[in-house]
């Protein structure tokens, strides 16, 4: 039962104080498609892994701490397990909501990616 508690909170923590961050370090700090020779385009990042991994830290801690603020002081949100999800769920979907605005496709592409490396996985034999 404790390994289980010790998971759930290893998997809040990341949620809370990583992943709101994390996207919205998209919004502030794109990547960009740079045309090579030919047709290649390649990905170039404005910031490397470790700042956007850093920076994702600090962004969550400030947006999910000022969003929960706001919305208990001015729309009277009640501060608990439910709001607080609620408070961080919002956090995420605005900032992948403005990555959308701001470059067409990118979560879509990021979508199809993914679930074409899962579909090779499970197709792949298993030892």
């Amino acid at each position: 039962m404790a390994l289980l508690q010790s998971l759930t909170l290893l998997l809040i923590a990341i949620i809370t104080f990583f992943v709101p961050g994390f996207i919205w370090s998209f919004v502030f700090f794109p990547n960009r498609l740079k045309s090579s020779d030919s047709s290649q385009k390649a990905v170039v990042s404005v910031i490397g892994i470790t700042e956007r991994i850093i920076l994702s830290i600090g962004l969550s801690v400030l947006l999910v701490s000022l969003s929960g603020f706001l919305a208990s002081a001015l729309l009277s949100f009640p501060v608990s397990e439910l709001g607080s999800g609620i408070v961080v769920l919002l956090v995420c979907l605005l900032g992948l909501l403005l990555i959308e605005i701001t470059s067409p496709g990118v979560i879509l592409g990021c979508y199809q990616r993914v679930s074409s490396v899962l579909r090779k996985l499970a197709k792949s034999p298993r030892k």
